[in-house]
C-alpha cells in the first residue's frame, strides 16, 4: 500500500539506502553517458500543517474504517493546547491541524498522507524520507529534463496546495541541481536548469547536502569526505579536552558512539579506498588512542585482549552488510537499479550485483558488500549469524548474492539451495 519510494520512518529502510540507491541510480545513467537532473523538495512545518480532516479521509484507502476510524479520529481531533510564558497561561485551543509529535502514530499517519504525491508524477522518479523529497529525471539532452521535471514539479506543486502543504523556497531548501560525468557536464559550457515553481524561480546549485550526504555534480565525494573528518576530528578535540575527567571505558564509549558514527554514516558512498585515505584514517586511529589510552594504537593493542581500537575500516565493512541485509529484506521494487535476479540458475533468488564504472573509479559502492556476502553464503553461512549485524539471521539462507555473472551453480550449492528454498 505504502509505496516502494518511501524510505521514512518503516522497517528496514534508512537514510542510507535511499541515499545509496539514488546516487547508483544516477551512476547507471551516468555509465550510458546520462544527465540526471534532480530537484530537491523541502516542505515548511510539514507535520504541522496537514489537516486532520484529510488525513482520516484517507484512511479507508488502507482498510481503516468503522471503529478503527472513529478511534484514529478521537486521536487527532480531540487535543487541545495553551501557551504558558513567565508564568502566565492562555486559554486552551483545539489543534486543527498536524500529527501529535513524539508520538509512534504521528510518523505513520504523515506517511499515510503523503503516500499519494507518486501518483502525480508522469515522467519523473521519486524518492522520499518522510517529507525530504527528490524527483529527478535522466536524458542525454537537457532540455528534455527540463521539460520533464518542470512538468512533474507543477504537478507536485498542485498536489501539495490540495493537501495543505507548502514547498519551502529558500535558498538551499528547495534547489535543482543535475548530475553526469566531468567530461558531459564540460559540453554544457555552464548551462543551467531554469525551472520555477509557484511563479518562483528553483535556485540551481552545484552542491546540495541531501540526507546528510553532500554531493556535488559529477558526484565526486571528496568534498563530503572532507566534512566527515572535519566533524569527527571536532568531536576528538572535545573528546581530548575532557578526557581527564573520564575513565578509560567511558572515554572508549564516547568514541564509540559519537566520532565513528560520523566516519562510517553512507560509507558506502564513499568507502576509502585510495591510499591517501586509508593513510588519513590510520592517522586518525592513531590519534584517537593516544587521547584515549595515552600511547599508540599498537601499544594499546598489546595491552587489551582484544583491539582496543575498533578499525572504521571494519565498522564501513559491517555497515555496508548491514544495508544489504535490509535491501534484501525490503525486497522492493526500487532495488532493481542494484540487483539482476538470475532467473536462468538453479537458485530462484539468485541476484547480480552490476558494475557500476562511475563509482569514483572503483568497485566501492554497494560491491563491496555484495562482494563480502559473496564470501559468506556458500563457505560460511554461520558467519552470517554471529556477525554484529542482527538482521542477518532473518535474511533468507537462499538467497545468493555474486557481484559478476556466475556459471550455474554445482551440484553441492544446488543441493543446499533444493534443501533451504523447498
Amino acid at each position: 500500500m505504502l509505496s516502494d519510494s518511501q524510505f521514512g520512518y518503516r522497517p528496514h529502510r534508512s537514510t542510507e539506502l535511499a541515499s545509496t540507491l539514488f546516487l547508483d541510480n544516477i551512476r547507471k545513467n551516468m555509465d550510458k553517458g546520462q544527465l540526471t537532473g534532480a530537484i530537491f523538495i523541502d516542505l515548511r512545518k510539514a507535520f504541522d500543517t496537514i489537516s486532520h480532516s484529510l488525513i482520516v479521509s484517507k484512511l479507508p484507502n488502507y482498510g481503516i474504517s468503522g471503529i478503527e476510524k472513529e478511534w484514529f479520529t478521537n486521536y487527532l481531533f480531540a487535543r487541545e493546547q495553551c501557551v504558558s510564558v513567565n508564568g502566565e497561561q492562555s486559554s486552551f485551543k483545539p489543534v486543527k491541524c498536524g500529527v501529535p509529535q513524539g508520538s509512534i502514530l504521528g510518523p505513520l499517519l504523515f506517511i499515510i498522507h503523503f503516500n499519494g504525491i507518486v501518483a502525480s508524477l508522469n515522467n519523473c522518479k521519486i524518492l522520499m524520507y518522510a517529507d525530504d523529497t527528490v524527483i529527478y529525471y535522466s536524458h542525454k539532452d537537457i532540455e528534455v529534463i527540463e521539460k520533464k521535471l518542470q512538468d512533474d514539479l507543477a504537478s507536485i506543486t498542485s498536489w501539495l496546495q490540495q493537501n495543505q502543504l507548502i514547498i519551502n523556497m529558500k535558498k538551499g531548501k528547495t534547489e535543482s541541481m543535475l548530475f553526469g560525468t566531468g567530461k558531459r557536464l564540460s559540453t554544457l559550457n555552464g548551462r543551467q536548469m531554469n525551472l520555477e515553481c509557484n511563479a518562483s524561480k528553483v535556485n540551481f546549485t552545484s552542491h546540495y547536502k541531501y540526507l546528510g550526504v553532500h554531493l556535488k555534480s559529477s558526484l565526486n565525494m571528496n568534498d563530503h569526505v572532507n566534512k566527515a573528518f572535519k566533524k569527527a576530528s571536532g568531536y576528538l578535540k572535545l573528546l581530548a579536552k575532557t578526557r581527564s575527567f573520564l575513565s578509560t571505558k567511558a572515554s572508549l564509549e564516547i568514541y564509540r558512539a559519537m566520532v565513528i558514527p560520523v566516519l562510517t554514516y553512507c560509507s558506502l558512498v564513499w568507502t576509502c579506498s585510495t591510499t591517501t585515505q586509508k593513510k588519513r584514517l590510520e592517522s586518525f586511529e592513531k590519534r584517537a588512542a593516544r587521547i584515549i589510552f595515552g600511547t599508540s594504537e599498537e601499544q594499546a593493542s598489546n595491552r587489551m585482549p582484544s583491539r582496543a581500537i575498533e578499525r572504521i575500516d571494519d565498522r564501513q565493512i559491517q555497515n555496508d552488510l548491514g544495508i544489504l541485509v535490509s535491501e534484501l529484506q525490503s525486497l522492493c521494487n526500487s532495488y532493481d537499479a542494484f540487483w539482476i535476479r538470475n532467473e536462468n540458475l538453479a537458485n530462484p533468488l539468485s541476484f547480480t550485483c552490476p558494475f557500476r564504472r562511475n563509482c569514483s573509479k572503483r568497485k566501492k559502492t554497494i560491491q563491496s558488500a555484495a562482494e563480502c556476502f559473496d564470501q559468506l553464503t556458500w563457505d560460511t553461512p554461520q558467519l552470517m549469524v554471529s556477525s554484529c549485524c542482527g538482521n542477518w539471521s532473518e535474511l533468507p539462507n537462499y538467497v545468493y548474492i555474486t557481484t559478476t555473472p556466475r556459471v550455474p551453480l554445482t551440484s553441492q550449492q544446488h543441493k543446499w539451495a533444493t534443501k533451504h528454498v523447498y
